[in-house]
């Protein structure tokens, strides 16, 4: 690769860590720790974004063409929610943290539920809910914020939550310890701080006008460079890769290339999960910045597309069950009971009672209407406390992507 594009995108300080050799006894390890340089990347930007024109402009595209689809929905906002929780799943699915879509939807629905990891993913929803409804632009306040939502109720106080690293840490297989670790990021304190400053300023540039600032990348190819500089950064002891795939999402958001969040590239991601960790490192050790950029790029228009397929199913979805369970007597509420599925795909009769605005007998009328025709299951079995899902909702959150 032209040396021009694949300069070293860091350097390698001297570090130290502190490893448990047994119950009660530590060594300190001595090693190194990358270090990366302020972004932008200190190469040819047209002969860059020259190379990579393809692939960013199917990118961009792809988003454009799924906020086209969106926009032409009726209510093109009932789709969020099913959405966001396909991401928590997939974005934590990479983290070995399992739960299937009716487990987040119970959590969502504030029931309790015994499996922590549902509760652990849904906080993932949450976190993406609080950086839309921020007013701050991308930095590092929001970022903790997410990360003490994100973080909330997991159990360790060394999680930290909402607070950057306080001690070295590597990504490797703990049992082969820290001087065979494939990767060791910044070091606490004045070192990290400094580069989430620099992440910050590149991601809130100055206008670019008469007076300076500086040029800018297409922007996919920035959101790729952000999520690399954050990974490379690894700010915060735990929830480094999922808050930084949510930066993803926010990111297109914030920049005004969607208007909803409906990119996601945790799916991708998933799919192809050892090629996304050897892009990440490719560029530390040979500053393969073309590469990643490439293999974002992909990712993002890939899931695009699956967004504009599932967009479709969901539409269709709900077409059919307005057609199916309404008529010329039934109540404008029944309606309104479908399009309420979208957004909490497990619900009650108080549930239904509280979202439309009618009687418990007149609730259960209704979720009764919508058993009939498939709309709704009954999961708990029992007499009282009843749940009932929207489990071709949550199939569409749930259902497997060919790419």
């Amino acid at each position: 690769m032209d040396s021009a594009i694949s300069r070293q995108p860091g350097s390698w300080i001297p570090t130290s860590f502190r490893e448990m050799v047994a119950r009660g006894e530590s060594r300190v390890v001595e090693g190194s720790a990358f270090v990366p340089n302020p972004l932008p990347p200190q190469h040819d930007r047209d002969v860059f974004v020259g190379r990579l024109a393809e692939d960013l402009i199917a990118a961009h595209g792809a988003v454009e063409q799924l906020s086209g689809v969106v926009l032409a929905l009726p209510s093109p906002d009932l789709l969020l929610r099913p959405f966001r929780l396909r991401e928590a799943r997939l974005s934590s699915v990479i983290e070995n943290t399992i739960a299937s879509a009716e487990e987040i939807a119970i959590v969502q629905s504030k029931r309790p539920t015994p499996r922590s990891e549902a509760r652990e993913v849904f906080n993932y929803v949450e976190a993406l809910d609080h950086g839309l409804a921020s007013p701050l632009p991308l930095c590092n306040r929001l970022f903790k914020e997410m990360h003490e939502i994100l973080m909330h109720g997991v159990e360790g106080r060394e999680k930290r939550p909402g607070k950057f690293r306080d001690h070295q840490v590597y990504i490797g297989d703990d049992r082969k310890g820290f001087a065979r670790a494939r990767y060791v990021p910044p070091p606490p304190g004045e070192t990290l701080e400094t580069c989430m400053a620099d992440l910050e300023r590149f991601m809130n540039p100055p206008q670019q006008g008469p007076e300076g600032g500086r040029r800018r990348y297409p922007l996919i190819a920035e959101v790729a460079m952000g999520h690399y500089q954050f990974e490379a950064i690894h700010p915060f002891n735990d929830g480094n890769g999922r808050l930084g795939r949510l930066i993803v999402a926010l990111s297109l958001c914030k920049a005004g290339a969607m208007a909803r969040p409906l990119v996601y590239v945790s799916g991708y991601i998933e799919r192809h999960r050892r090629e996304y960790y050897d892009r990440l490192l490719a560029v530390t050790t040979e500053g393969d910045w073309e590469g990643w950029v490439q293999y974002f790029c992909r990712a993002i228009a890939s899931q695009a597309r699956d967004g504009i397929d599932r967009v479709r199913k969901l539409q269709s979805i709900r077409d059919r069950y307005t057609q199916e369970a309404t008529n010329k007597r039934s109540s404008v509420l029944l309606s309104k009971l479908i399009d309420h599925l979208f957004v909490a795909q497990v619900v009650s009769v108080s549930d239904v009672c509280q979202a439309i605005g009618v009687s418990a007998p007149t609730a259960q009328k209704y979720i009764d209407s919508l058993k009939r025709i498939g709309a709704l299951h009954e999961i708990t079995g029992g007499n009282y406390g009843r749940l009932y899902a929207a489990r071709e909702i949550l199939d569409i959150v749930q259902e497997v992507s060919d790419d």
